[in-house]
């Protein structure tokens, strides 16, 4: 049946691709870029994060904290 509302355009005696069908191809297409665009932001972000982090552990460690100090700072900072 949902062939039947997708695909409800015939040529030649045979079903073709509606333009019900090619909305849908289009929002998919829309959908995935803007995932894949949301994927780059996340990963940009996460590094900048990171980049952070390991300025603040390289001064941390060059005051003298200890192992458990450091620990417990990325602990405390988990979002």
């Amino acid at each position: 049946m949902s062939e039947l509302h997708l695909n409800s355009e015939f040529e030649e005696g045979r079903l073709v691709t509606s333009k019900r069908m090619m909305t849908v191809w289009y929002f998919s297409a829309i959908g995935i870029f803007v995932l894949v665009l949301a994927c780059i932001n996340f990963m940009n972000l996460s590094t900048a994060r990171s980049e952070k982090r390991a300025k603040e552990v390289g001064i941390r460690k060059s005051i003298g904290s200890l192992r458990s100090q450091l620990i417990q700072q990325f602990l405390a900072r988990l979002y």
